[in-house]
């Protein structure tokens, strides 16, 4: 996980251990619980870069839990063009 500081890296863990044990992901409190954080707004500070380097999706909206991790082992067959069009393919899919 090239680019992500340790509390980023700690958190993504986190979602992937917590929604693979218990099938929907983790409330903010929850990771920040889980990462030892004590404020809800760096949790989301971290999700938004979580976000902005590929490794999770958040939901729109105001929906609770509707994060996604990303499997980037699936995007790696992809080339950067590819890459933007199924990501986009995929986004607008879920919107449907």
């Amino acid at each position: 996980m090239a680019g992500l500081t340790e509390k980023q890296k700690q958190l993504f863990d986190f979602i992937k251990r917590f929604t693979s044990e218990r099938g929907f992901t983790p409330s903010y409190e929850q990771m920040a619980e889980g990462v030892g954080l004590a404020s809800k707004g760096n949790i989301a500070r971290l999700l938004n870069t979580l976000q902005d380097r590929g490794y999770i999706k958040k939901g729109s909206g105001k929906r609770a839990r509707s994060l996604e991790v990303i499997d980037r082992n699936d995007l790696a067959r992809f080339s950067s063009m590819e890459l933007r069009r199924e990501l986009l393919r995929r986004s607008t899919s879920e919107m449907a």
